[in-house]
């Protein structure tokens, strides 16, 4: 055991959060060899080790409890649904061995909800984690106590597994809910919570109770309910002692798990359902859900199926009337059709892997390892094969040796910011030509809405290539099974199966729009990511076939560009990054150049300044060659979001090629295309009511898609005429829409938003005292005679012309594809949010500059402003600026944004601030420096791109050293100094005012190890002014 963790901590408590069950182990430091387990559990035998991962909350319950039993991201949307009946006034009922009730709320398999995105509860939230971790940590706290007294239960180091590490929010709501439960604070050290793998924890203690030897490898087979993992340990030295590596091969697979022999077994006895005797169509899905359940409940993992017999399953108990009716299955068919498939592959990887690696033992859990029959055909191709208990604490166990012997590490803080202004420079082009790699192609996407677009270009040609629209546009819409579980197709063979094969699984449809509700609902942010990646996958797969077709047998490396709208934040920007890597277009281990997401309506700005056929500027300029520049709103009114930005064009001696520099802020809204289809929807479906037409899902869609490709992009408002549209089977029946139904309560609502928009574009340039000359509008509505004609007649007196062109439907693809290849387009950007730092800034006090031993003291939670909002910035320009760390403290990097370009928000901890990011600095090793010496890091910041770039710089060979001390008080000599010749009176010991504490201010950190809370350090400093004073 490291032995500076005894003068820190009491005992090492480790927690494994469970899907199923939690448990808690911990160890006393000074008898770090005994580790204790807790036990008595609420409405449990005084026995169990384990408790249940429930939580259950006063009120109705809508969903059975059985309905998130199913795939890990269903299981986090139906939480979802679960959540949102929860609001602040339900009380909690109980954790863990809670019954079902009708008047309660009950919720399993939680650390599933970490999935969801931002778990800190609302004003009409709970967060059932939290809820369930405090009460947990309650009953654990005393049981320690009741064990080993209260003197020192507030020194507990805690240990957590990581049951699901490889989701992107896991661990991040996890702290949540941890900080939440009051298990940590801020006021806490980083080390006082720990993470672990639950595989890496539970190879910790095997390695301990089975006394296994120096380089023995061996695997951790996980045969569990929903998936298969396999995991390969290595025993590896650390000088005196032993210790778990684990290798970098990770099988998961979800075909090969226990649940799939529940969907075998229901294939298998359905044929044997139709011999039996009492079999009719009618009775056939009670039949199969009697057999299933029976299966489930008393043979699954009990069967002997080496046996050579029958198995006979009760469909209906015996009667007065009627004996009790059987169904008899084979024992060598149940093992070859339902068991065989899922061991034989599990086997199969076992062996494999026992063979590539070379290991020794294979250590089996989960659900399968209670099945025999699995243990045997393990056996068979393994020499050391041992089942752990599905009752087994070896991952809480392991936790606490981890606890046990990881160091305490250097602490983490902010940087301490005593410059006052930072400076703007531009990146020199070599750096970023040198950034490029050896690409062959760029591929360019635009994810839309109803439709998504790709286009490609050679890499070091300006040739282009005609857009191809039976290939390069497909449909945004995927169709699953009825279980949402598989994606049948995608594109427009979902569209056909669904449209012209009739109503077939599920539609799912408006991908983009899912990516707004992540960011403001607090939906769950992996069930959006997996169905987005599902069809981008899809998409990528097709374009990597077309690109063979048209360039066989060459090598290809694709460098690509994703559109995204101007409206969408930075953290819904990180998503769509994070979606396109699942998807497995690009990877993290790839340079972020190799992906650029550009703005929608600069990609078209760059089209059409580049488009020969349209060639709006060259004509402008021709017809007013007195300009030297042309003005242009660009109108992405695209199927979900209708974007748009001005921008001025010009050229620069007497070149061909435009300069496009941005001079409104870009603007848009959620009213675009498939809001007009909502539109129209909700009116047939109100019209088919109030006239008793009996219209299915499927019926009423075809009424929509009528709307789509018949009506909706030639009607305008000067047409008079009523519309006509046909009901499905209703014998004729038809539904008269009248011209002012169709304007009013259908278009009007839509288009008022869009011209708001425009209205406001238009009033910023008269603001910055600048005419707009054109106004171009592109993306599906853009080519609606009724938004154009609204349009032109809002500014028909203000000589601006208004143009759709044709080429709508590719001019955002293309000109991402352009930007891509010659990234100087663009001169100018607009940066539409104030950016500040989370800093420390020193507290200097007159008396500390007196005593040449008086450690520093800081302002924690300051937010130092690096860029206001609205200020304008070149592509590869960057703010920087120069703070400082503290030898030998690690640091860290946490960026905040606001709307706000004028309010001074002084506090980290303001609720106007969204985080943008957040990085960890580790100081490296400098042996000329010593503790307290100022190490200066810079941090550039690049706000003249779509995504924000933040780069740390920190000199990992400085050598002269700057006490940080002796800079404070440099700087305290020189505030006071400013102080006296302002107000002469005051003398240079009088005390200075208190620091009055804000609203919600955390404690203050000092820089050393040691908590100095922000309360007692005021106390103590009112102390010593009064016998300063007296």
């Amino acid at each position: 055991m490291d032995p500076t963790i005894k003068d820190e901590y009491e005992f090492i408590v480790s927690i494994d959060f469970g899907t199923t069950y939690s448990s808690c182990c911990y160890a006393s430091v000074r008898d770090p060899e005994t580790v204790y387990s807790v036990k008595n559990w609420p409405r449990a035998s005084v026995w169990d080790e384990k408790i249940p991962s429930v939580i259950a909350y006063t009120g109705a319950s809508n969903y059975h409890d059985s309905d998130t039993s199913i795939v890990p991201s269903v299981i986090a949307y139906n939480l979802t649904k679960q959540q949102s009946s929860i609001d602040v006034d339900s009380q909690v009922v109980g954790f863990g061995n809670v019954p079902e009730t009708s008047t309660s709320i009950r919720i399993k398999h939680l650390p599933f909800i970490l999935h969801i995105k931002d778990l800190a509860p609302g004003e009409s939230n709970r967060n059932p984690v939290a809820d369930y971790l405090k009460l947990f940590h309650q009953h654990v706290i005393k049981k320690i106590a009741e064990q080993h007294g209260e003197k020192s239960i507030h020194r507990i180091r805690y240990c957590f597994t990581l049951q699901h590490p490889e989701q992107p929010r896991y661990k991040a709501n996890f702290i949540k809910a941890i900080n939440l439960a009051g298990i940590y604070t801020d006021q806490d050290i980083d080390e006082k919570v720990l993470f672990i793998d639950t595989y890496t924890a539970m190879a910790k203690h095997l390695l301990k109770k089975h006394s296994l030897q120096l380089d023995t490898k061996f695997i951790i087979c996980d045969a569990d309910s929903k998936y298969l993992k396999l995991k390969i340990m290595h025993v590896v030295s650390t000088g005196r002692n032993v210790d778990i590596e684990q290798l970098e091969y990770d099988l998961t697979s979800n075909k090969l798990c226990s649940d799939r022999l529940n969907e075998l077994f229901e294939d298998y006895v359905l044929d044997t359902i139709k011999q039996h005797p009492t079999y009719t169509e009618d009775k056939e899905a009670v039949m199969t859900k009697t057999a299933l359940k029976y299966f489930e409940e008393n043979l699954k993992y009990s069967l002997d199926l080496q046996a050579d017999r029958k198995v006979n399953i009760l469909l209906s108990p015996s009667t007065s009337k009627k004996p009790a009716s059987y169904l008899s299955l084979d024992m060598k068919d149940l093992k070859c059709k339902v068991y065989d498939p899922i061991v034989d592959g599990i086997c199969n990887q076992v062996a494999e892997e026992k063979e590539a690696h070379a290991t020794n033992y294979v250590f089996l859990c989960g659900t399968l390892a209670t099945l025999d029959y699995m243990k045997q055909r393990l056996d068979a191709i393994a020499n050391n094969v041992i089942v752990v208990s599905n009752d087994d604490l070896s991952a809480a166990h392991g936790a606490v040796y981890y606890g046990l012997n990881e160091k305490l590490g250097v602490p983490r803080s902010a940087p301490i910011c005593i410059e006052s202004e930072a400076s703007c420079s531009a990146e020199d082009d070599t750096v970023q030509n040198s950034q490029e790699d050896d690409y062959t192609h760029i591929i360019g996407i635009d994810f839309g809405t109803s439709f998504s677009k790709w286009y490609y270009s050679k890499y070091e040609s300006n040739e282009q290539v005609e857009f191809d629209k039976a290939t390069m546009q497909l449909p945004t819409l995927s169709l699953y099974d009825e279980s949402l579980r598989q994606q049948k197709y995608w594109g427009k063979e979902a569209f056909d199966d669904y449209y012209k094969s009739g109503e077939s699984g599920k539609l799912m449809s408006r991908f983009k729009l899912y990516l707004d509700e992540v960011n403001k609902n607090d939906e769950n942010e992996q069930l959006v990511i997996d169905a987005i990646a599902n069809y981008l996958r899809a998409l990528n797969g097709k374009i990597k076939e077309t690109m063979e077709s048209l360039f066989p047998n060459t090598p290809k490396k694709y460098r690509y560009c994703f559109t995204v709208p101007t409206i969408w934040s930075d953290n819904m920007k990180r998503v769509m990054r994070d979606t396109i890597t699942c998807a497995g277009i690009v990877s993290k281990d790839d340079p972020l150049s190799r992906l650029l997401l550009v703005n929608e309506p600069e990609a078209a700005a760059i089209f059409y300044a580049n488009d020969a056929e349209t060639d709006f500027f060259n004509n402008y300029f021709d017809t007013n060659p007195q300009k030297t520049t042309v003005r242009t709103l660009i109108c992405d009114a695209g199927g979900g979001t209708v974007d748009m930005a001005t921008y001025e064009y010009s050229r620069k001696d007497h070149s061909s090629k435009f300069y496009i520099e941005e001079i409104t802020a870009g603007t848009g809204s959620l009213c675009g295309s498939s809001f007009l289809d909502d539109a129209f929807r909700k009116y047939i479906k109100k019209e088919c009511y109030d006239n008793d037409y009996n219209v299915s899902g499927y019926e009423l869609e075809q009424m929509v898609l009528h709307f789509i490709l018949n009506i909706k992009e030639n009607y305008t408002y000067k047409n008079l005429q009523d519309t006509t549209i046909d009901v499905p089977n209703e014998d004729g029946a038809k539904i008269i829409i009248t011209a002012n139904d169709m304007c009013t309560k259908i278009f009007d609502p839509i288009v008022a938003q869009i011209l708001s928009l425009v209205q406001n574009q238009y009033e910023a340039m008269e603001k910055a005292e600048k005419k707009l000359d054109m106004i171009i509008l592109t993306g599906g509505l853009g080519q609606s005679e009724y938004l154009r004609n609204k349009i032109q007649d809002s500014f028909q007196d203000k000589d601006i012309r208004v143009h759709a062109p044709v080429h709508y439907d590719q001019s955002v693809v293309r000109g991402a594809v352009e930007l891509a290849r010659d990234t100087s387009y663009i001169t100018k950007r607009i940066v539409q949010k104030s950016y500040g730092l989370q800093v420390m800034t020193p507290l200097v006090d007159a008396l500390d500059l007196l005593d040449p031993l008086q450690e520093p003291k800081f302002a924690k939670y300051k937010l130092d402003i690096l860029c206001r909002a609205n200020k304008f910035m070149k592509t590869h320009e960057y703010i920087e600026k120069k703070y400082y760390v503290a030898y030998p403290h690690n640091a860290f990097i946490t960026l905040f944004s606001t709307s706000d370009a004028h309010t001074n928000i002084a506090s980290a901890l303001d609720p106007r601030l969204d985080q943008v990011l957040k990085r960890n600095i580790d100081m490296p090793n400098m042996p000329s420096l010593q503790a307290g010496d100022a190490v200066p890091i810079i941090v550039r910041l690049y706000l003249g791109q779509t995504e924000i770039k933040l780069q740390v710089i920190l000199n990992e060979k400085m050598s002269d050293r700057v006490p940080l001390r002796s800079m404070i008080k440099t700087l305290g000599e020189q505030e006071l100094l400013q102080q006296q010749e302002q107000q002469p009176q005051q003398t240079l010991l009088s005390p200075p005012p208190i620091p009055q504490k804000a609203h919600g201010q955390m404690p203050t950190k000092s820089l050393s190890s040691k908590l100095i809370p922000q309360k007692s350090f005021h106390k103590a400093l009112e102390k010593v002014n009064s016998s300063t004073s007296e």
